[in-house]
């Protein structure tokens, strides 16, 4: 028999650098993974939101408006247009002169209505007589054209000391002209200019 014989050797160490190389390129790479996946995630949600918003949009386009109608604030400022246009042409001074300079013993104003819209003046008052009433309303009625002023109603008292009441009324010409639109009506009549001589 032989002899064998054996010889340790000292184990050769890998090289740790290989090791740390490999270590170093596998972070770089589940880095750059990560990063990649993190971006791609990150446009996948920003094209959800603008789809969102796209079909929102599109919804709200159609959906009806619950704020107010263009067409109906231009009617209601033809209204207040032709409200102001009704006091403006209204002869207010005028009534309220010849109520004051009517007055006289036994008639008493109780109420005063202007009504620019419907061109009326309603007049509430008492009176003792009958005759004080007719020579307020005769007074009332000087200088106009045709008489304006009328009784509405009229209310005797039960004795004849007590005071009765009736309402009265004047009227003018209602308005001629209407509005661009055609729906509203304008507050002074319309008169035509005269036109120049061609030469």
């Amino acid at each position: 028999m032989k002899a064998l014989s054996i010889e340790f050797a000292p184990r050769r160490p890998r090289s740790l650098w290989l090791w740390a190389l490999a270590l170093v390129f596998a972070v770089v790479a589940a880095s750059q993974g990560w990063r990649a996946w993190s971006i791609q995630r990150a446009w996948l949600v920003a094209d959800q939101e603008v789809l969102r918003l796209a079909v929102r949009a599109h919804d709200y386009d159609l959906a009806p408006r619950d704020g107010p109608d263009p067409t109906k604030a231009e009617t209601r400022y033809f209204a207040d247009a032709a409200a102001v246009a009704d006091l403006a042409s209204f002869p207010t001074a005028r009534v309220l002169s010849a109520l004051e300079g009517a007055l006289r013993e036994g008639v008493r104003l109780t109420s005063v209505e202007l009504r620019p819209g419907e061109g009326a003046a309603l007049v509430g008052v008492e009176y003792l007589e009958p005759r004080s009433l007719t020579e307020f309303v005769d007074e009332l009625n000087v200088g106009e054209p045709r008489p304006r002023w009328s009784p509405l109603t009229l209310r005797a008292g039960t004795s004849p000391s007590e005071m009765k009441v009736a309402s009265l009324i004047a009227r003018w010409p209602p308005r001629t002209a209407t509005w661009p639109s055609g729906s509203m009506r304008q507050s002074w009549p319309m008169t035509k200019w005269p036109r120049p001589a061609h030469r």
